[in-house]
């Protein structure tokens, strides 16, 4: 448990006791003198979602969730906890995940996944890795180091986020947000400050957002040469953003509300965890957000605390419009959907994991999965840009793995 629960280690947040999905909060409010207290999780524990919509459970037991990232009917998941690669598998679009895997493992405080639908780029404290993606659900070869990047310090990240139309990866670590050529690996410096990057998205329009931390408060804010003087969100005291990721709601005309259109989806930590929406006016974010999804913390009969059950972590939309993020404690992935009308199959949780065959699909000839070793992966701090990790030999009896 290493960035997440580091951030939230250091957290004793101010947040408006009253607080609920649809609620508009501006940075400079008065935030009451609040503790966090965490329990247990119960099963009936559920994220409250805003009206009409409803959070339902799609998987569970993953770890601890750092990133997801689509690809097709497969989402693949970044645990932090087991330093790994899982990958789900959905046979039709809209379906539960009827099969999940440890696609690749061994990495060194993985970060952050990022692909543009060919590759899978995932960062770890060794840098950016880059992997074709085949149709098999464990890994066939080991990945090769796009771009070397050495962080000595715990709780440091590499943040990485997809350029699809120009074949480049936006990159946010230490102090400098930066590009790197998808096929190359070379950089190309977007912005530097005196912050530390926590966070990067890309914007419908191709704009590079962060979120960073400085001088003890913490910001949503463009990426650019020069940063003074533009808008930028302030959050709440002592408030971290664990992600941050864009709607793209013009792909999706009939999924959401209008006003939910081009908003950024933002997950809070805090002693009050929630999801939120920023809003923006003519390209420039607003100095407010709403209150999006809550019910992972309660008021406790201790006046000045609050009981938590859970942290929203990672977020995605998936290629059929429905938003997915990621809860901590529970290792699961949340998906919301229209509550009105008939449901998408996509709420229905997928068996558990010791019941879930994991196989290719029906049609493929089955064989013996390979798993890669975590030795070869971790080995690559030794390794130049560019160098290819050699696949490991094939394990006698896959049960061992």
């Amino acid at each position: 448990m290493r960035f997440g629960l580091f951030l939230f280690l250091i957290t004793l947040i101010y947040w408006p006791a009253n607080a609920k999905p649809g609620d508009t909060i501006k940075a400079d409010s008065e935030w009451p003198d609040t503790a966090a207290i965490k329990r247990q999780v119960r099963s009936t524990d559920t994220p409250i979602a805003p009206e009409g919509f409803q959070a339902s459970k799609i998987a569970s037991n993953l770890g601890e969730i750092v990133s997801i990232i689509p690809v097709g009917n497969d989402v693949f998941v970044a645990d932090a906890d087991q330093d790994r690669v899982l990958r789900l598998r959905s046979r039709s679009e809209g379906k539960a995940f009827e099969s999940r895997a440890e696609y690749l493992i061994g990495f060194d405080q993985i970060n952050d996944l990022a692909t543009d639908g060919k590759y899978l780029f995932i960062s770890d404290r060794n840098g950016i890795w880059k992997i074709e993606i085949d149709v098999a659900l464990v890994a066939t070869r080991a990945p090769g180091l796009l771009y070397a990047h050495r962080y000595p310090q715990t709780g440091s990240r590499i943040s990485i986020a997809m350029f699809p139309d120009k074949n480049a990866i936006a990159v946010g670590v230490g102090n400098e947000v930066f590009l790197i050529d998808a096929t190359t690996g070379n950089k190309q410096l977007v912005s530097k400050g005196k912050w530390i990057i926590e966070n990067v998205a890309v914007s419908p329009t191709g704009g590079i957002w962060a979120s960073v931390f400085e001088s003890g408060n913490a910001y949503i804010m463009p990426m650019r040469v020069d940063t003074e003087n533009i808008a930028r969100l302030s959050l709440p005291p002592h408030t971290h953003a664990i992600d941050i990721q864009f709607w793209h709601n013009e792909r999706y005309p009939e999924s959401w509300p209008d006003q939910w259109a081009s908003d950024m989806i933002v997950s809070l930590n805090g002693n009050r965890p929630v999801l939120a929406r920023a809003h923006f006016n003519f390209g420039d974010i607003m100095p407010e957000f709403t209150v999006f999804i809550d019910g992972f913390s309660k008021p406790s009969q201790i006046v000045g605390r609050r009981n938590y059950w859970g942290v929203p972590t990672a977020i995605t939309v998936l290629p059929n419009g429905h938003l997915v993020f990621a809860e901590r404690e529970y290792g699961a992935l949340w998906g919301l959907v229209k509550s009105q009308g008939q449901q998408p199959d996509l709420k229905t949780e997928a068996r558990s994991e010791k019941d879930v065959e994991l196989s290719p699909k029906p049609e493929a000839k089955p064989k013996a999965p390979e798993i890669l070793r975590g030795s070869s992966i971790k080995s690559a701090s030794g390794l130049e840009t560019d160098e290819l990790l050699k696949a490991p030999e094939k394990n006698k009896d896959p049960k061992d793995n």
